[in-house]
């Protein structure tokens, strides 16, 4: 007896590359889903349209650079949605929500999932992106939070059923985060001035000011009074706040740091750095924070504040060290115990990587499984 399978549309706003979406491909079960995916981007190439395009996947490559194409970019949606007969519409980012969703119920696609990938950022930042979150989630069927986070932002402030709310964290394949050559790593090394380096701390955030760049920056400052080789590494080193950074960044020798925009071998990244350092400056502005997960599953001993995801395993001096929110003396402490304590950094490693191995890819793979099979 054949299966009728469930044709799900995933609707992408503009990536350069993101590993979640290829394992979204690799791991869903193709007997019982049937997956396309709709891309919109600003520029032909994209590193994920190449992997699609090189595994044969059923997708549309939808060019949409800025509000003028939304009349157009919504017009294709719906003609690509209407010509496969989708089933299911799942959508990820600011426009593809935007546009995805509203295509999806004007196409009579009966199941309309939004990935919920922000939790208090509208709220602080943009009071009308709560209204535009409150309808969006009012049209979808179903809404995935992140984290507990998102999943208390969901019902509290956006008021959205707690039938329609289904709780699925990230996932990530610890396979990946090991056996990275020295190859690799002495690559990322040269390429960004690091051999000689010590320490390097590792930060990965967006120039942003709730991920409170601006601590680490001072901390580090500090820290290079005792380790005068220390470098400092800023990662994805853009954002609305990048001139405010630049400037602060001035109070550093030119050589003892390096801004990244974007590196594709993220896995070889992280095993440059010696100490990571993520400080969101309060407790619900992250949705997620996959760097929490990525930095444990590298094996890199890390300084956190209790954002996101950190809220359900980062425990103090158990897998990772706690500072508090916009601390810079908290962080500087910390790097220096971490630095100093051979014994600690080595439990925090140990503890941290058997921690985050709970946050599976094939689990997350399986709960979208069962929501896009659900009536």
């Amino acid at each position: 007896m054949s299966v009728t399978k469930k044709k799900v549309a995933v609707i992408i706003d503009y990536i350069l590359r993101n590993v979640y979406f290829e394992w979204h491909f690799e791991l869903i079960d193709k007997n019982k889903v049937e997956l396309h995916y709709i891309l919109l981007n600003p520029n032909e190439e994209s590193e994920f349209k190449d992997f699609l395009n090189l595994n044969n996947a059923k997708f549309i490559d939808i060019r949409h650079k800025t509000k003028k194409d939304i009349p157009n970019s919504i017009i294709q949606i719906i003609k690509y949605l209407k010509n496969n007969k989708i089933d299911i519409v799942e959508t990820h980012f600011h426009q593809a929500n935007l546009l995805g969703i509203p295509a999806a119920l004007l196409s009579g696609v009966s199941k309309r999932i939004i990935m919920r990938r922000n939790s208090t950022f509208n709220i602080k930042y943009h009071p009308k992106g709560v209204v535009l979150d409150k309808i969006l989630g009012k049209l979808s069927t179903d809404v995935i939070a992140i984290s507990p986070v998102v999943v208390d932002v969901l019902k509290k402030i956006d008021k959205i059923p707690a039938s329609k709310i289904h709780y699925i964290s990230h996932g990530f394949k610890p396979e990946q985060f090991e056996g990275i050559s020295e190859e690799r790593v002495r690559a990322i090394k040269e390429k960004y001035g690091l051999k000689s380096k010590f320490p390097v701390v590792g930060v990965i955030s967006r120039f942003i000011d709730w991920k409170g760049v601006e601590y680490i920056i001072d901390a580090f400052n500090k820290l290079k009074n005792n380790f005068h080789n220390a470098h400092l590494l800023l990662a994805n080193a853009g954002g609305p706040d990048e001139i405010k950074i630049k400037q602060q960044l001035t109070i550093l020798p030119e050589n003892s740091y390096t801004e990244v925009y974007y590196e594709n071998d993220i896995f070889a990244l992280y095993q440059t750095f010696d100490v990571f350092v993520h400080v969101p400056i309060d407790p619900q502005v992250e949705a997620f924070g996959r760097t929490y997960i990525e930095a444990l599953l590298s094996k890199i001993p890390s300084i956190f504040t209790i954002s996101a995801i950190a809220h359900v395993f980062i425990e103090n001096k158990r897998n990772a060290l706690v500072v508090d929110y916009k601390s810079s003396d908290d962080i500087y402490n910390a790097l220096m115990k971490i630095l100093q304590d051979e014994r600690l950094k080595n439990k925090l490693i140990l503890q941290g990587y058997k921690d985050a191995l709970q946050f599976s890819v094939v689990k997350q793979m399986k709960a979208l499984e069962k929501l896009y099979l659900s009536n």
